[in-house]
């Protein structure tokens, strides 16, 4: 599921937020991130300034939100990933890729004899 909602990520569907671990991290704007960030913000403020992880509290409290309050890590660059391919082949496309650019600045060079 969590490739998937990679795949389908838009510029837009990546948020930052503090609430599941006390530091800045990117995930999938879910509607549960969202409210926090939209509607609760004095809440994580109040409660990470006592040390308290806003999402770990919330779970406490409402434990059948576990589901729909999990964080799917992503970065802004997943608006770009179109695919889902094996490691083994993002790697051998990214050597092919640098293969080509090497090959092609070479060309460009010209190495004139020194007299």
């Amino acid at each position: 599921m969590h490739k998937e909602l990679v795949v389908s990520a838009g510029f837009e569907d990546v948020a930052r937020t503090v609430i599941f671990t006390g530091r800045p991290m990117r995930v999938r704007k879910t509607p549960y991130v969202a409210d926090w960030e939209a509607n609760r913000q004095q809440e994580i403020k109040e409660l990470t300034s006592k040390g308290i992880i806003p999402h770990y509290n919330e779970l406490e409290k409402h434990p059948e939100k576990s589901v729909e309050g999990r964080p799917w890590l992503m970065g802004s660059v997943s608006a770009v990933v179109n695919d889902i391919l094996p490691a083994k082949t993002i790697v051998d496309n990214m050597v092919a890729q640098a293969v080509e650019v090497l090959q092609s600045n070479a060309a460009k060079v010209k190495i004139s004899p020194k007299l």
